[in-house]
């Protein structure tokens, strides 16, 4: 934000691109604290900062595999699941869903999702395999809502349980096993 528009030290032209964006949310909130700010395009307006509680996850049953969908509901404005992957991937706390409108996304959140993010291709939602088990079990108590096909379900019991088998060495073994073994 060096110099000013027209030789005035004051003023300043931002496009609301992404690299401005930042830049906006801090003039709307000090503009909300009483600073006088001049909009010359439609003022910019951010939700309040949404977080994992009011995300709802919805997993599906796909012919071979598992999907994910979803959306965040913040400020009665719905958010799809692929737009805060796409945000999450590129690290954004924010999705735009118009000309001057805006979704913040706590940091918290972008970080949970950013792991799934890179499970999809840009602007489609993630296709879940054994791997991603402990990833989604882990967010489902951080979730407004989780949803699960019943063929999900038995899987993610099925690894969980068998996490917790702890077989018992023969009695006739003679050797020395690894800490792994």
């Amino acid at each position: 934000l060096e110099g000013g528009v027209g030789g005035d030290a004051f003023a300043w032209e931002l496009e609301g691109d992404e690299r401005h964006v930042q830049t906006l949310h801090r003039l709307a909130k000090l503009a909300e604290g009483g600073l006088q700010v001049e909009w010359k395009v439609p003022r910019v307006r951010f939700t309040a900062e949404a977080d994992l509680d009011k995300l709802r996850l919805v997993i599906q049953r796909q012919q071979d595999w598992f999907g994910l969908q979803g959306e965040l509901k913040v400020d009665e404005r719905r958010v799809a699941l692929a737009a805060l992957l796409e945000a999450a991937r590129a690290r954004r706390r924010w999705v735009k869903l118009g000309e001057a409108d805006y979704v913040l996304l706590s940091e918290r959140l972008v970080e949970k999702l950013a792991p799934l993010a890179h499970l999809a291709e840009q602007g489609q939602l993630p296709q879940l395999t054994l791997g991603t088990v402990p990833l989604l079990e882990a967010l489902s108590s951080q979730v407004e809502a989780l949803e699960a096909a019943e063929e999900w379900k038995r899987l993610t019991q099925r690894l969980l349980s068998a996490r917790d088998v702890r077989p018992r060495v023969p009695k006739q073994l003679k050797a020395t096993l690894r800490d792994y073994q």
